[in-house]
């Protein structure tokens, strides 16, 4: 009871109350730490640095032993690795078959004169089956390589066969347009060449890939169908395929009418849309605005050039919202749906023209729709 009294006085003493005084420019503070609060940290304390402590023990440990692991792997595969190529001599044909023995000598064996001599036949029938796998390997890889060529090819030429029906179904000829756009790529490879000599020094003589002996007609075929395939997807991007109103209803066609002001037959170059008055009218295809403003009996109007001959014109417009000059992508506001010009109500007069004559709109509408099922 005398130790159990003494224990007790020494951590009264030990862990009695304390008071931290915080004192600030106006107010002093006193904030007093119990004598069980001071034992809890000391313990809490203890065991934060105890299980420091151990794991870091562990960790160097468990680091010592996989070190070890490791320079005993590396110890047994490099004594194995010198096992197998100690024997085997640069340039070693392939071994000779022997001639058939004797029926009278099958029962007695031959020992070789170096037991040197039987490890180093052993392991250059080793060397040479597995040069005869690499070359499965190889052969298989060739075949796998053939095959996914034959896929992409057949792939690319289905997209090919979509688009160029696509822009059939506008009116226009495929073909044409290909030679025209070829035309207007012959400059891009010079335009590349400075590039390139602006960027760095570059020399060496030239030599035609035809004739370098290196091309693969499979890929060589694959080739010339993805470039075409680029081509015709240039081409569809600046055809006019989308609507200029996201919602309308046509309310005049492309082609003759009765004119709705003076009552006489005449020709009418677009078509009108009808949409809620002041919807924003869209660019349906990327180019450059050539024209934006008064027009005439178009009123406020906006003519933009895609290329390939391809302009389009978007007219009675109560706003415009672009300049001449400025490029545009498709799907660009150009401006707002109105009446201005030679009008009877709010719509947008739309006209698709190639090679500077009207073409009916309403083909490429249609067109549009079968843009998405290409994969």
């Amino acid at each position: 009871m005398k130790m159990v009294r003494s224990t007790k006085n020494f951590f009264a003493r030990l862990f009695h109350t304390r008071n931290i005084i915080i004192i600030s420019p106006h107010r002093t503070n006193h904030l007093s730490i119990s004598g069980s609060f001071q034992v809890i940290g000391l313990i809490t304390a203890v065991a934060c640095i105890g299980w420091a402590s151990y794991s870091t023990g562990s960790y160097f440990a468990a680091r010592d032993v996989l070190q070890a692991k490791d320079e005993t792997i590396k110890s047994v595969a490099s004594s194995r690795v010198e096992t197998s190529f100690n024997y085997i001599p640069g340039a070693v044909p392939a071994p000779a078959v022997p001639p058939a023995a004797p029926a009278s000598t099958l029962s007695y064996a031959m020992p070789l004169s170096d037991p040197a001599d039987a490890l180093s036949a052993v392991t250059h029938d080793k060397l040479y089956a597995r040069i005869a796998l690499l070359e499965n390997k190889v052969k298989e890889l060739r075949s796998a390589n053939v095959g996914i060529i034959q896929a992409v090819r057949e792939k690319t030429h289905n997209k090919i066969i979509s688009m160029e029906e696509i822009i059939r179904q506008t009116g226009l000829n495929a073909d044409v347009l290909k030679k025209d756009a070829s035309r207007q790529h012959k400059d891009r490879p010079a335009e590349a060449t400075q590039g390139a000599n602006a960027a760095g020094s570059q020399g060496g003589p030239f030599i035609p890939a035809e004739a370098s002996g290196t091309e693969d007609p499979l890929g060589a075929d694959l080739k010339q169908k993805l470039d075409q395939m680029m081509l015709l997807n240039d081409i569809l991007a600046v055809l006019p395929l989308g609507s200029p109103l996201r919602r309308g209803e046509e309310e005049s066609a492309f082609g003759r009418r009765i004119d709705p002001i003076n009552g006489r037959l005449a020709f009418h170059p677009g078509m009108d849309i009808a949409g809620p008055v002041g919807s924003p009218i869209y660019a349906t295809a990327a180019g450059r605005v050539i024209s934006a403003g008064w027009l005439g009996a178009y009123g406020n109007a906006v003519d933009i050039d895609h290329g390939l001959g391809i302009v389009t014109r978007y007219a009675h417009m109560s706003a415009v919202r672009v300049h001449s000059g400025e490029p545009v992508k498709r799907g660009q506001v150009l401006g707002l749906e109105g009446s201005t010009g030679r009008s009877t109500g709010p719509h947008v007069h739309y006209e698709v023209r190639y090679n500077d004559k009207p073409v009916n709109p309403i083909t490429f509408l249609h067109a549009g729709l079968h843009v998405s099922q290409i994969d």
